[in-house]
């Protein structure tokens, strides 16, 4: 991995399930929470979402500790996420990166098996975005 800003987030979408009380069960405050059925902007949420930034850095050792407290972060909320690993919710882990255009043409992110099996294990699944970077 290139240096640079990354975050690691946590995403619940929920057809129906109001998740509000994810905050406090997850231990994280939430960037957004918002309910199925609740109007936002001029649409309205077909699913609730909560979404939670869990870690950042800027290094690739700082990445390399957060996927470490990611992956006891999982462990430590199983029983909870056991809840959602149903037909009627889809949880994700985004890997979001800022990157400088102009220096950085290409971005990889190696991730070894072993995180990608934990996540999986507990139906999480995993999205990577790269950002532009303002000069």
């Amino acid at each position: 991995m290139s240096q640079g800003p990354f975050t690691i987030s946590f995403q619940i979408h929920h057809v129906q399930r109001d998740l509000h009380f994810l905050s406090e069960a997850l231990d994280r405050k939430p960037v957004f929470c918002f309910t199925a059925g609740q109007a936002v902007g001029s649409t309205v949420r077909k699913t609730s979402v909560w979404h939670a930034q869990l870690f950042g850095g800027q290094t690739a050792h700082d990445f390399e500790q957060a996927l470490a407290a990611l992956l006891q972060y999982v462990e430590a909320h199983r029983s909870i996420l056991a809840d959602f690993a149903d037909v009627d919710a889809h949880m994700e882990i985004l890997l979001s990166f800022k990157v400088t255009p102009s220096i950085d043409l290409a971005h990889s992110v190696q991730l070894h098996p072993f995180v990608l099996y934990q996540l999986a294990s507990h139906q999480i699944g995993l999205k990577i975005q790269t950002i532009a970077q303002d000069l």
